[in-house]
């Protein structure tokens, strides 16, 4: 019963960890309502690295955001912001860990390296158990982008996590602390 015990004490903050992703992940959401509709996405992504079916994933969260209301972009163009958010909640820190090593290398990245790079804006969290992705495309860039990626680093990083921010043509690795009290 006593060696019971301890595992039950090894695994229970495990489990905690595993449910708060969960819960925090669905109100992020439900707070977004007030300026984006929620879009389930169910298209065949099987390409994307960050995707593709996996056994130790035990939570992800697939959706799209499109704003409630119009904006003109940069190129004189009616638009509705999207952004795209995927949260992956892994069943071990290591396994987690596989998986981020997987994407960096697939995504021939380098820890840590600020380097141009092909790509639209992003944000990218790597927590001990979980990783939070969003991105629109360049032409929805506007006010409320900055806003939202401030609010999704804020929700979801940790002071351990890092954190990827792509822009047009770079990238910047930076932590919670660094992204937020930037001048």
């Amino acid at each position: 019963m006593k060696q019971f015990f301890i595992l039950f004490l090894l695994i229970y903050p495990q489990i905690s960890e595993i449910d708060n992703i969960e819960k925090k992940a669905k109100e992020f959401l439900q707070n977004q309502k007030e300026y984006y509709k929620l879009l389930d996405l169910k298209r065949e992504r099987t390409k994307r690295i960050h995707n593709k079916p996996d056994s130790n994933v035990v939570f992800v969260i697939d959706t799209l955001l499109k704003a409630n209301k119009s904006f003109i972009n940069h190129y004189e163009q009616t638009v509705y912001q999207r952004i795209e958010i995927i949260i992956k909640q892994y069943n071990s820190s290591s396994n987690c860990q596989l998986a981020i090593n997987n994407y960096l290398e697939s995504a021939r990245l380098k820890k840590w390296k600020n380097q141009g790079f092909k790509t639209t804006p992003f944000v990218y969290i790597f927590n001990d158990f979980s990783t939070y992705y969003c991105r629109t495309a360049c032409e929805h860039i506007d006010k409320k982008w900055e806003d939202f990626k401030n609010n999704f680093i804020e929700s979801f990083a940790n002071k351990e996590s890092v954190i990827i921010v792509g822009y047009v043509g770079k990238i910047e690795w930076t932590t919670k602390e660094k992204y937020l009290n930037r001048p």
